[in-house]
C-alpha cells in the first residue's frame, strides 16, 4: 500500500449528526413551526420556559438521531454542533418534555393535531388518494392511562391498548390516530374517527377506502355508504357466512392453486344485500397461503378461505389486487408499535 499523503488535522467541530443541517432547511422551507404557532400548544409555564415550537422541534430532533427514551434527548443538552445548526441556545431537559406532553388531553389533542395533520396534507400536491383503515392491539406493562384487559391474542389476560389507525398509502404516511382503552370494541368509535379523518382530508378526494375485518359491521358500512365512499372490506367469518362459503359451487380457479368466487349475501340485520368477493388457496399446493383455515368437510379442509365486501363494479380479481395492496399498512403499524413503545408513558385515551 502506497503512503498516504493527504492527512489533515482541523480545529472545527466535528459531528456525527452533521446531515441534520438538511433537517433543519426541511423545517425552515416547509415553515411548519410558522404553522404551530397558530395551534393551542401549551404556553411556557414562566418567561424563562422553552418556547412549544422549540421543544417539539428538540423533540423531533432527538427521535431522528435515535432517541429511544424521553431521557436519551438529554444529548441534544451536550452536543454544540447540534445547539448551532438548529439555532438553540439551550436545549430541553427530560422533565420539560415530560410536563409539556402531560399538558395534552382530548380536548387539546382534537383542537391540534387535527389541523396539524389538514395542514400537512394540504401540502401534497395530488388530490385522489385512498384511504386504509385498521386497527391493533399494544400490550402494556404497566399503569398507563386507559390500559385495560382486552381482547390480546399475543399476550392474553395482558392489559393493553386499542388504537384505531388511518393510513394513505400513496406517501406511506398516518392520517390519524385514536388511542383506545384495551376493552374497547373493534368497531367502537369508528364512525366518529371516520368522520375526523375525512375532516383532514377536506381537501383531497378518498377514492377508495379499505379496511380489515374489524371494521366489518352493518353500521359501518352504512356509514360508508351515506357518505358514497367506495370501500372494499375483510368480512369476519361469522358462522352464516361460514355456511355461505360452504354452499358455494362456481369457483373459478384463476391461477394454479387460487379460486375466487363472487355473490350476494344479506345479513339479517341488513336492508339490502351487498357483494361479497371470495377467495380460496390450495394449502396442499401454496404451502405459504394465507387466510381462514374452515374445517367443514374432507372436500374442502384443504382450503384457506378470504373474503371481501365491497360497492365497486369491477372484477372480482381487481378487487382482491386491490386490497392486497393495503399491506405496506402494516409496515406502518410496526413503526407505530415502536414509537408507542419509545414513548409509552405519554398516552392521553379516548
Amino acid at each position: 500500500m502506497g503512503a498516504i499523503d493527504n492527512i489533515e488535522f482541523s480545529n472545527h467541530q466535528v459531528i456525527a449528526w452533521g446531515g441534520m443541517k438538511l433537517m433543519k432547511d426541511l423545517l425552515d422551507s416547509s415553515k411548519i413551526k410558522e404553522e404551530l404557532c397558530k395551534l393551542p400548544l401549551p404556553d411556557k409555564g414562566s418567561n424563562r420556559g422553552y418556547e412549544p415550537t422549540q421543544i417539539l422541534e428538540c423533540f423531533w430532533t432527538s427521535v431522528w438521531i435515535g432517541a429511544g427514551r424521553f431521557s436519551h434527548s438529554a444529548y441534544l443538552r451536550y452536543d454544540e454542533v447540534l445547539k448551532q445548526i438548529f439555532e438553540w441556545k439551550q436545549a430541553p431537559s427530560q422533565s420539560t418534555y415530560s410536563r409539556f406532553f402531560n399538558k395534552f388531553d382530548w380536548k387539546r389533542n382534537t383542537e391540534t393535531f387535527v389541523p396539524m395533520f389538514h395542514w400537512f396534507f394540504n401540502q401534497i400536491q395530488f388530490n385522489n388518494v385512498t384511504l386504509d383503515l385498521d386497527s391493533t392491539v399494544i400490550t402494556r406493562y404497566g399503569e398507563q392511562q386507559g390500559a385495560k384487559k382486552g381482547y390480546n391474542s399475543k399476550k392474553p389476560g395482558r392489559n393493553s391498548h386499542h388504537p384505531l389507525m388511518a393510513f394513505i398509502p400513496e406517501v406511506r404516511m398516518l392520517a390519524n390516530t385514536w388511542i383506545r382503552q384495551g376493552n374497547t370494541g373493534a368497531t367502537s368509535s369508528a364512525k366518529l374517527f371516520l368522520a375526523e379523518t375525512l375532516e383532514i382530508l377536506s381537501n383531497k378526494k378518498v377514492g377508495l377506502v379499505r379496511c380489515d375485518s374489524g371494521f366489518y359491521s352493518r353500521d359501518f358500512l352504512t356509514e360508508l355508504e351515506t357518505k358514497k365512499l367506495n370501500y372494499v372490506v375483510a368480512v369476519k367469518f361469522y358462522p352464516t357466512i361460514k355456511r355461505e362459503l360452504r354452499n358455494l359451487t362456481n369457483w373459478i380457479s384463476i391461477k394454479d392453486g387460487i379460486e375466487m368466487c363472487e355473490f350476494f349475501y344479506q345479513s339479517p340485520d341488513w336492508k339490502k344485500p351487498r357483494r361479497m368477493v371470495a377467495v380460496r388457496k390450495n394449502i396442499t399446493k401454496l404451502k405459504k397461503a394465507t387466510g381462514r383455515l374452515l374445517l367443514f368437510d374432507d372436500q374442502i379442509q384443504n382450503y384457506c378461505y378470504s373474503l371481501y365486501v365491497t360497492n365497486l363494479d369491477l372484477p372480482a380479481e381487481q378487487i382482491w389486487e386491490m386490497y392486497k395492496q393495503r399491506g405496506d399498512a402494516e409496515n406502518r403499524i410496526d413503526l407505530f408499535h415502536n414509537s408507542h413503545s419509545t414513548f409509552k408513558n405519554k398516552i392521553k385515551c379516548c
